[in-house]
């Protein structure tokens, strides 16, 4: 088993015009992602979508007022010792604000991965994930670890 620190910057873009956690909306995502193994370390990037609704349910509404759903490819990478083939990752997530700036994420995400040179297709890695964020401006930058064990 081996331990990788994955690093995620995305460049969201809004189909619909609004603000974050008040208006619905799907939009693209360029996402990069920083991959640090022991020493070693790959950029990965790739393309994906996102979609983020309002909850309209009372009874979920107690757990949850959005839900956030992202799909990424990954088509390329750079690094010196290993370079990331291809990946996706598959992500869903409830959020519940507490505030008009603060809000807790969680949720549940599904990836794999293939690495060059030559190394055959990792397991899908299944993971949960919980987060809280805190925004001062409509130009957000999202921004959390995920580990996962390989």
């Amino acid at each position: 088993m081996v331990d990788a620190d994955f690093t995620t910057f995305e460049l969201l873009w809004r189909a619909q015009p609004g603000f974050n956690l008040v208006d619905p909306t799907w939009g693209l995502i360029l996402p990069a992602q920083f991959i640090k193994y022991e020493s070693e370390t790959a950029t990965a990037f790739g393309i994906g979508a996102f979609w983020q609704n309002a909850i309209k349910n009372g009874r979920l509404s107690t757990f949850m007022n959005w839900t956030e759903l992202k799909l990424h490819y990954y088509l390329s990478s750079s690094g010196s010792v290993f370079k990331v083939k291809n990946a996706y990752r598959l992500q869903a997530d409830a959020l519940k604000p507490f505030s008009k700036k603060f809000y807790i994420k969680y949720g549940l995400g599904l990836s794999s991965y293939q690495y060059d040179p030559s190394a055959p297709k990792e397991d899908m890695q299944i993971e949960l994930n919980g987060r809280s964020e805190e925004h001062t401006s409509e130009l957000q930058s999202h921004w959390y670890i995920s580990y996962a064990v390989f």
